[in-house]
């Protein structure tokens, strides 16, 4: 149990140095530096946004369709973002933004183009963010050669993405069974309620007997 302890600890100190590396290294660049737009896959369907993976340095980030307010967003062809009125509909695997001005689909594994921002936030300080510029892949990252692209590290990353996700909605699933196998369980063969047993019936009869008559 500890060396799992100990396993986790490490890789929870490894993530976290690795975040703050690349905030570090994004905050002193211009957000409008090349560098600062990536090609992102969706790994993963929200009800308020999409999870994506940047191969081209490994960050794993939430992209928001939805922001506070409960507007919707909507990117144009020009690259023009706008939050507006509209609805957010998902499904298995996509999810379709229908804003006041168009309506965008995204599906899973499809390649679009995010801004990666430093987070402002003191909430979230040392991470970065990204914002959806485009509902493509990102041009740069589409030209180069898929062997250069993507290395195989990077590929399995997002296959361990996938499986993390499914493992983490089975896990879910069978908590839910267990918890209502549970109820279920206990409503059968549990400790009968004080007020139904035996005991307390005989206990309430020793107790008017004790009573005098009237």
């Amino acid at each position: 149990m500890k060396q799992i302890a100990r396993v986790s600890a490490a890789q929870n100190a490894q993530r976290d140095s690795q975040e703050l590396f690349q905030y570090l290294y994004f905050k002193q660049k211009d957000l409008n530096n090349e560098c600062c737009r990536a090609d992102a896959i969706i790994f993963q369907i929200r009800a308020n946004g999409l999870m994506v993976f940047v191969p081209r340095y490994g960050i794993r980030a939430p992209v928001y369709l939805r922001n506070k307010d409960g507007q919707v967003l909507y990117v144009q062809e020009s690259g023009q973002s706008e939050w507006t009125g509209g609805s957010i509909t998902k499904s298995e695997g996509s999810v379709s933004v229908n804003s006041l001005v168009g309506s965008m689909t995204f599906t899973l594994l499809d390649h679009i183009t995010v801004k990666i921002i430093p987070n402002s936030s003191r909430a979230h300080a040392s991470s970065l963010k990204l914002e959806l510029i485009s509902t493509k892949g990102y041009a740069l990252d589409q030209d180069i050669p898929t062997t250069e692209k993507m290395s195989k590290n990077q590929k399995q990353a997002i296959i361990q993405e996938v499986r993390a996700v499914a493992e983490e909605k089975r896990t879910q699933s069978s908590s839910e069974d267990q918890g209502h196998q549970f109820h279920s369980l206990k409503a059968e063969f549990g400790q009968t309620p004080e007020s139904e047993s035996l005991y307390s019936l005989f206990e309430s009869f020793k107790e008017m007997a004790k009573k005098p008559i009237s």
